[in-house]
């Protein structure tokens, strides 16, 4: 690490480029970040991010600060999504039409409701409303929803959906889940032999996360080279791949884990937002299981103004209630 680096070859540095810089406002890495800069030799130094603002920098000020205000670029996704820079995506939500009795509104239902009215915070407390009404509003009662077998079925009734509407199933699946466990089980029910069968392919699902030591690594370059033909692989993991790798064949994000974190939501539905060289025409499906969204808006009202939210909501895809009928496992 730098600190351990003698301040001679620390002086030889004169160019210096900090990926994912966001990462800077740590204590340590802000350390070796001061120490580089010192140097009397240097005379550039340039930092990279996709997320300059999070929680504890909502304006992304403090960042913009260690390099002395100058901000060259900031590419909004907005602005990213207006100019074509990602696939075309598929943004769905698998919710019951009705639950306890009560009917529950699709998000879409909620968005064209707000496209008449116009106030954010009413829009903001009817999610908060809908996630009570379908007993997903704290984190406890998503776990108890978000069981491996309830996430397979679905997976499953939506590649055979798919399927039915002649359309080609998702071949290359990111999956987030909420534990070591339940990524084990989810790869194991993907795997069993009586039902792996769906949308007309057979999956080859790997978990990879923190307990798995090297073989996490090496679950994740499987997952990463390209499907046989029939063949659909899946990772099912809990924040492995977040960042630092990329996998541009990524065709199929799954979110079945609750999140509190603007950065991580960002992630995780942005390792499916990579265009793929090889398939010019590639669609993204964006299974949101844990209504991440719902809670997002919530979440960017205490960091940014109301106006940027308000735009926030009005340029995000358009999202879709999916109804399917569950396979039996």
């Amino acid at each position: 690490s730098f600190d351990r680096l003698p301040s001679s070859i620390v002086a030889r540095v004169t160019h210096v480029c900090f990926d994912e810089c966001h990462h800077l406002l740590a204590e340590s890495y802000l350390k070796i970040f001061e120490t580089i800069r010192q140097s009397s030799n240097l005379t550039y130094c340039l930092g990279m991010t996709a997320t300059l603002r999070h929680r504890s920098d909502p304006q992304g000020e403090d960042l913009k600060k260690l390099f002395k205000g100058v901000l060259y670029i900031d590419f909004s996704w907005i602005s990213a999504k207006s100019l074509g820079f990602f696939p075309s995506v598929e943004y769905l939500e698998a919710l019951p039409t009705l639950h306890n009795g009560a009917d529950a509104k699709t998000y879409a239902q909620l968005h064209d409701m707000f496209v008449q009215h116009g106030n954010v915070r009413r829009f903001v407390r009817d999610m908060e409303t809908s996630l009570t009404l379908m007993g997903m509003g704290s984190t406890e009662q998503c776990r108890r929803s978000l069981t491996p077998d309830n996430i397979v079925r679905t997976i499953f009734a939506y590649q055979t959906a798919r399927e039915a509407a002649c359309l080609s199933p998702k071949r290359r699946m990111l999956i987030f889940v909420q534990s070591t466990f339940d990524a084990d089980e989810v790869s194991r029910l993907l795997n069993r032999s009586e039902s792996h069968d769906a949308g007309g392919l057979r999956h080859l699902a790997m978990s990879a996360h923190y307990k798995q030591g090297g073989r996490a690594e090496r679950n994740v370059a499987k997952f990463a080279s390209r499907p046989a033909a029939g063949m659909a692989h899946a990772l099912v993991t809990i924040s492995m791949l977040n960042e630092g790798y990329d996998c541009p064949g990524v065709d199929f994000v799954v979110l079945a884990r609750v999140t509190d974190s603007e950065i991580v939501f960002a992630q995780q539905m942005g390792r499916g937002l990579r265009r793929d060289t090889s398939d010019p025409s590639k669609e993204v499906t964006i299974l949101d299981l844990a209504l991440n969204l719902r809670r997002r808006w919530k979440r960017l009202m205490g960091e940014l103004p109301d106006s940027i939210v308000h735009e926030m909501i009005k340029s995000f895809w358009h999202v879709t209630n999916f109804v399917g009928h569950t396979t039996k496992l």
